[in-house]
């Protein structure tokens, strides 16, 4: 009796994939879509409008802090909503082998902080770095703006083919394109006059990557996967700034400066899908791709009268979301 209950409870996961088997064995190929939510978190800290009257504020711990500064960089970044954008990609799959290319672009994200303070406002630059429109001014306002494509190309090797067993595991291989583009408008306004320090910074990111997969299928048509990866790439950075006073009519700097560094990326996704059909599913999910070591605008500005053209590359960025869509297998 033993025996006979033992084979039954082994046979049940053959029984549960065995229907349509010829599908799971053959190779295919599908094409899928999907619309992405996403956020878009964390810059470099800097300082952009100043009061030269302190104010206190109460910290998280209760205490009392004494502070000049009226808005950063940082602050404004928080202000990011969630943005929509589409991710299309195509798949090439045998038994065990899977070959896959994506792209995705998010609409832009930005965010904006203005104070008005009758002759108390000032660019925290260094006392020696005199510019008038940026001093004694009545109102500031800063504008940031950043974006994100990414270009995929991938390959999955599974231990089992996906859809034969409860659970399977993948290593993968790839390589990656991502673009973020930021701009940083700064405007400050004194009397009559209104000046700016605009920078905008792009990233051009030649990364290679790996990583590792799970995928676990419930039912024959239900199952959940996930993916996390690693890489690093070779950043083409480039900046220009432009920085004007006496509204406008002096222009302080005015360059186009290019870089490099390695940054690292990281990329995290988890899944849950539903096949229709053999031939279609639909699937929703979240994810997670942060970047070290870019070039953002917020640290490209120079707050003192040295003439060096920089670009800095100590940036990073986090985005984050939901992303909903369907795969067509031929």
């Amino acid at each position: 009796m033993r025996k006979t209950i033992g084979l039954v409870l082994l046979s049940l996961p053959l029984a549960l994939f065995a229907e349509k088997d010829d599908w799971s064995l053959n190779s295919s190929f599908s094409l899928w879509g999907e619309f992405i939510y996403m956020k878009r978190s964390h810059t470099y800290e800097s300082p952009l409008i100043n009061t030269s009257q302190s104010f206190s504020k109460t910290t998280s711990c209760g205490c009392k802090e004494t502070l000049s500064t009226l808005c950063d960089s940082r602050d404004i970044a928080t202000r990011f909503h969630y943005e929509p954008g589409f991710r299309v990609g195509a798949k090439y799959m045998n038994r065990k082998s899977v070959w896959e290319a994506s792209y995705m672009n998010v609409s832009d994200w930005d965010a904006s902080c203005e104070k008005s303070d009758q002759g108390l406002l000032y660019f925290p630059a260094k006392a020696s770095f005199d510019l008038y429109d940026f001093t004694h001014a009545d109102n500031a306002r800063v504008h940031y703006r950043t974006s994100l494509q990414d270009s995929e190309f991938n390959y999955f090797r599974y231990l089992s083919h996906p859809r034969e067993h409860y659970f399977t595991f993948c290593w993968l291989t790839g390589l990656r394109y991502p673009i973020v583009k930021e701009k940083l408008d700064i405007f400050f306004t004194r009397g009559e006059n209104t000046s700016s320090y605009t920078v905008n910074v792009k990233n051009q990111i030649y990364g290679i990557q790996t990583g590792i997969g799970l995928q676990c299928n419930f039912t024959q048509r239900f199952f959940w996967d996930f993916i996390a990866k690693i890489g690093v790439g070779y950043d083409e950075v480039s900046q220009k700034t432009t920085l004007g006073d006496y509204n406008n009519t002096v222009m302080i700097r005015n360059y186009w400066k290019t870089g490099s560094s390695f940054p690292l990326i990281l990329d995290g996704r988890i899944k849950i899908a539903f096949l229709l059909e053999d031939w279609i599913d639909l699937h929703v999910g979240y994810e997670f791709i942060y970047l070290n070591g870019i070039g953002v605008a917020p640290n490209q500005l120079v707050k003192t009268e040295s003439p060096d053209r920089v670009v800095h590359t100590a940036g990073e960025a986090i985005f984050y979301g939901l992303f909903a869509g369907l795969s067509i297998n031929f």
